[in-house]
This record gives structure tokens, C-alpha cells and sequence, in this order.
């Protein structure tokens, strides 16, 4: 049996599936459960994004990457943060942790873990 998660759709979605002759079932969420579609939406994108990437499907990367960031412009305004305080916030954290110029992964935790006590 085929299950369907609800998800966050954009504004004219439903329409565009009328006029293809389909009739979705949708509703409008509440203020405080917004945030929380906005983020499953943003996940979905990514997952969309990795796919096209992963294809070297560059129509789709841009397609995709549009995507994510209308969800995140959309999440960004739910959540009350400013275009210019995240601009800056962002500039704040590149200078204290760099950016991704250098390309770099972690291989390991460079952390130890503590033992645990016994009690």
C-alpha cells in the first residue's frame, strides 16, 4: 500500500494539479507548525539537490538549489531573522571558522571521549 506523507507545497501548486485535471486534498497549516514544515521541506530539498548532484544533472542542480533556497528564504522570515542580520552573522562565523574555500573534510572526531565513571 502506498502511504503519503503531507508535505509543504509551493503557493501554486494545488492549482497547477487542478488545471492538470487532478484534485489535491490540501490545508493550510498553523502559524506555529510552520517552522517546523519548513524545515521537512528544506530536507526534502537537499535530498533532491544530492540526488541531482549525484547524476551531474546541472539543470537539475540549479532547479534544486532554487528550491532550497526559496524554502530557506521562506524559513527565514517565519523565523524572524533579518536578511542582514543573517548576512552578517554569516560574515561573523566565516571570520572565526573560515568558509568551505579549502575544501576540507573530517576524517575522524579529533575529540577524545571522557570514560565513564562507574557508579
Amino acid at each position: 500500500m502506498f502511504s503519503f506523507v503531507p508535505k509543504l507545497v509551493r503557493d501554486k501548486v494545488a492549482y497547477r494539479i487542478r488545471r492538470d485535471g487532478f484534485a489535491p486534498r490540501v490545508t493550510r497549516v498553523r502559524k506555529q507548525a510552520f517552522g517546523r514544515y519548513l524545515i521537512m521541506k528544506m530536507a526534502e530539498e537537499v535530498g533532491e539537490l544530492h540526488e541531482a548532484h549525484v547524476r551531474e544533472d546541472a539543470p537539475g542542480r540549479l532547479a534544486e538549489a532554487a528550491d532550497l533556497a526559496e524554502s530557506f528564504a521562506a524559513y527565514r522570515k517565519e523565523a524572524g531573522i533579518s536578511f542582514f542580520s543573517l548576512w552578517f552573522a554569516r560574515l561573523r562565523k566565516r571570520r572565526t571558522h573560515g568558509a568551505f574555500k579549502e575544501r576540507l573534510v573530517l576524517l575522524s572526531d579529533p575529540y577524545p571521549k571522557k570514560e565513564e565513571e562507574e557508579i
